[in-house]
C-alpha cells in the first residue's frame, strides 16, 4: 500500500473543524462521565479504555456494588473482578490494572488517598503517575484531563483509528505522539466534547468497520482511496468507502512442486545393483563373529563342512587352536622372568674356596702365628 501523503496543519485544521461538526450533528444527546476524586478516576479510566461511557459506568456501579470497600477489591482475584466486566472486551486485562493500581496506591501511602495529586503542577503529576505501571497512555491523560482539568487529548486504541482513517495521526505513530499532535487543532474548550464525539463514533457499529481499509492491501496495484474529507462526507452519508484506480495485480506462476518420487525413480531403475552389494557387505562380515561365539547360528557355517564328514572334528580344533593361542602368549614370558633372581648363587661357590688353602696349611706343618704367640 502506498504511503499517505503527508498533510499540513492547516489541511488537519480544516478535516477537524468537519469531523467536529458532523458529530455534533449525529450524536446530539451524549452521557457526561461522573465526577470522581482522583483514585476513582484512574478505576473509571480502566473501564472507559476501548468503551462507552454508558458500559463503563455501568461496570464501575457494579465493582463498588459487589465488594465491601478498595481493600477488598485490592486483595480479591483476577477471577473475581473479571465478573464485574461481562459484556465487555479484555475483562482480565481491565481486573489486573484494576488490582495493580489500588496495591500501588496502598503500598505508597498505607491509604487510598491519592487528592495530593491535584495539588501539583502538569509535570510533576505525569511523572507520579508515570511510576504506575499499569496506566496506559490514555488512563494518565484521562486521569490528568479529569482531575487536574490539563490540556489534553486521551485516545485510545478505537479514538486512534478514526484519526488514522483521516490521515491525522502523527508520523511517529502511537496514541500518545497522536494525542500531542491533535494538541494544536482542538482547542481547550472543546477538548471533552471533542473526546466524547470521537469515542461515540469510533464505536458505532455502522462505521466501525470501514476505519480499518486505511490498513487493509488494495486488491488492485496502484489504487488509492479517496482524500480525508471526501471519505468523511461519504462516510457520514452511509456510503462505503473503496479503493479506486490502480490495475489488476500480475498473477505470479505458481511452482509446482517437484515430485520426489518421480525424479528418484529412474536414479533407482539404473543402478540397482550398487544398492544390493551396499546390504550384502554386512552380511558377509557377520559370520566372522558368529564362528568365534556359537557357529551353529550362522548360515555360511554348514557350506563348509559338507565334502567330507571326517572334518569336521579338525576345523573346530583348527579354530579352538587358534583362538587359545594368544591366549598362552602372556603366559610364556611369565615364566622367563622367574629365573632372573637365581643369577646371585655363583657368589656362594667363590667363598668355599679359601677353605683349601687353610687345610693346606695344616698338612705343611707350619703353625699358626697366634699359636706360636702362645
Amino acid at each position: 500500500m502506498a504511503a499517505a501523503p503527508r498533510l499540513k496543519l492547516a489541511d488537519k485544521q480544516e478535516i477537524y473543524k468537519k469531523l467536529l461538526t458532523g458529530l455534533k450533528k449525529r450524536y446530539t444527546a451524549l452521557p457526561k462521565p461522573p465526577e470522581l476524586p482522583v483514585l476513582e478516576t484512574m478505576l473509571f479510566a480502566v473501564c472507559l479504555e476501548n468503551a462507552s461511557v454508558k458500559d463503563a459506568d455501568a461496570a464501575f456501579k457494579r465493582m463498588l456494588a459487589a465488594f465491601h470497600d478498595l481493600n477488598e477489591i485490592r486483595v480479591s482475584s483476577i477471577d473475581e473482578l473479571e465478573t464485574v466486566f461481562q459484556g465487555m472486551s479484555d475483562t482480565d486485562w481491565r481486573a489486573s490494572r484494576i488490582r495493580g493500581i489500588l496495591s500501588y496506591v496502598f503500598e505508597s501511602n498505607y491509604s487510598f488517598e491519592y487528592e495530593g495529586l491535584k495539588r501539583k503542577t502538569l509535570e510533576l503529576a505525569t511523572k507520579q503517575l508515570s511510576k504506575i505501571k499499569e496506566l496506559t497512555p490514555f488512563i494518565r491523560d484521562y486521569t490528568l484531563h479529569a482531575a487536574l482539568g490539563a490540556h489534553l487529548i486521551p485516545l485510545d486504541s478505537s479514538q486512534l483509528a478514526v484519526l488514522e482513517f483521516l490521515d491525522l495521526q502523527s508520523e511517529a505513530g502511537g496514541p500518545e505522539h497522536t494525542a500531542e499532535s491533535m494538541r494544536p487543532l482542538v482547542r481547550k474548550a472543546e477538548g471533552s466534547e471533542f473526546c466524547s464525539l470521537l469515542r461515540e463514533f469510533s464505536l458505532d457499529p455502522k462505521f466501525r468497520p470501514q476505519f480499518g481499509i486505511v490498513k487493509q492491501t488494495p486488491v488492485n496495484e496502484g489504487a488509492t482511496l479517496p482524500p480525508p474529507l471526501t471519505r468523511l462526507d461519504k462516510l457520514l452519508k452511509g456510503d462505503t468507502i473503496k479503493w479506486e484506480g490502480g490495475h489488476p495485480r500480475k498473477a505470479v506462476p505458481d511452482k509446482k512442486p517437484v515430485d520426489k518420487k518421480a525424479a528418484a525413480a529412474p536414479v533407482a531403475n539404473k543402478k540397482p545393483e550398487p544398492a544390493v552389494i551396499k546390504k550384502l557387505k554386512p552380511a558377509v562380515v557377520a559370520p566372522a563373529k558368529v564362528v568365534a561365539g556359537k557357529p551353529a547360528a550362522s548360515k555360511a557355517a554348514p557350506p563348509k563342512p559338507v565334502p567330507s564328514k571326517a572334518q569336521k572334528p579338525a576345523a573346530p580344533a583348527a579354530k579352538s587352536a587358534k583362538v587359545e593361542h594368544p591366549k598362552a602368549k602372556p603366559v610364556a614370558p611369565a615364566v622367563v622372568k622367574k629365573p632372573a633372581p637365581k643369577k646371585p648363587a655363583p657368589p656362594a661357590k667363590v667363598a668355599a674356596k679359601p677353605a683349601p688353602v687353610q687345610k693346606s696349611a695344616a698338612k705343611s706343618g707350619k703353625k699358626h702365628p697366634a699359636k706360636s704367640g702362645k
